[in-house]
């Protein structure tokens, strides 16, 4: 049996649903971590409807922080949100035993759930079906509900190996969906779990939330970026269906294709041009926009009333 789609009265149960926004870590000119631009992301999110945070994620540079700079971050994203919404914690580490530390942070913070991917360094060898269970279960045994993300950065697991981690760590809530193609992969594995977790989470900024909708998706994961637009979006599905919830995000359609061309440096440059942080630096090595790609950027946001 599949999961039914969202409706409004999921953004106001215990369950996590609708658009949980992830922000990125933000930088000043020399690098250095800025506390407010994480603040004023919460703000910019939760000002326009936001569901949810989540932080960090893979668009939020984790793995470009040392593990004082994280948890600090983390902490800030929690005391910013300050239980107004519910905030899920990225615990995703080099090491199982980093994961389980990131984890126990997190349920010092009181958060609603902590996010998972497999390990992202190997040494030669993917990881088993045993590593993956055995690390999933000590993440869990820290006692927060956890969000499997299954995502391409990572090690992504097939539909039946996440139904065989589901059942053997109760703990597993969620699952976010982001292997390729994300969107049938939601269905194999809406198929796959039905009603034994509490919903799977699109991700890819959106950029498919009307088709993963469609499938049973209970919501998404975006960066802040385009939040107001994605959660319009996300309200029209549950007021009016599909076609209104595409017609409200069509708009975004040339930007969205950017988003996925450049992906952390797209996203920190947009929340600059739309005054919501000061600097878009980025730690990981990326293109940045040149002329040409600053200019089709205005072009784009002028068309979307942006």
């Amino acid at each position: 049996m599949g999961m039914t789609h969202a409706t409004e009265d999921d953004t106001t149960n215990t369950r996590l649903r609708g658009v949980l926004p992830i922000p990125v870590t933000t930088f000043g000119g020399d690098g250095s971590l800025d506390l407010d631009g994480l603040r004023s992301q919460v703000e910019f999110s939760l000002g326009h409807g936001a569901h949810g945070i989540v932080y960090p994620g893979v668009v939020s540079e984790f793995y470009t922080l040392t593990d004082a700079e994280r948890m600090q971050a983390v902490e800030t994203v929690c005391e910013a949100v300050d239980h107004r919404v519910p905030v899920a914690v990225g615990v995703t580490g080099a090491s199982t035993a980093s994961a389980v530390m990131f984890a126990e942070h997190a349920a010092a913070l009181d958060v609603a759930a902590v996010m998972t991917m497999v390990p992202y360094v190997q040494h030669f060898f993917g990881p088993s079906a045993d590593f993956v269970r055995e690390h999933t279960a000590r993440v869990a045994a820290v006692g927060v509900p956890v969000i499997m993300q299954n995502a391409r950065v990572g090690f992504p697991l097939g539909a039946a190996a996440l139904a065989d981690v589901v059942a053997a760590v109760p703990g597993v809530r969620y699952v976010k969906e982001e292997s390729n193609p994300p969107t049938q992969g939601m269905s194999r594995v809406i198929e796959a779990l039905g009603d034994r977790i509490d919903g799977v989470f699109g991700g890819v900024g959106g950029v498919y939330l009307v088709n993963e909708l469609e499938r049973g998706a209970v919501g998404t994961m975006p960066s802040p970026a385009f939040v107001d637009r994605v959660v319009a979006a996300y309200a029209a599905y549950v007021a009016e269906g599909a076609d209104a919830a595409q017609e409200a995000i069509d708009v975004m359609g040339s930007l969205f294709t950017r988003e996925v061309l450049y992906n952390v440096a797209f996203h920190k440059e947009v929340l600059c041009r739309r005054g919501v942080i000061s600097h878009p630096t980025v730690r990981i090595a990326s293109p940045a926009l040149d002329k040409v790609d600053l200019e089709d950027l205005d072009r784009m946001m002028a068309r979307a009333g942006l």
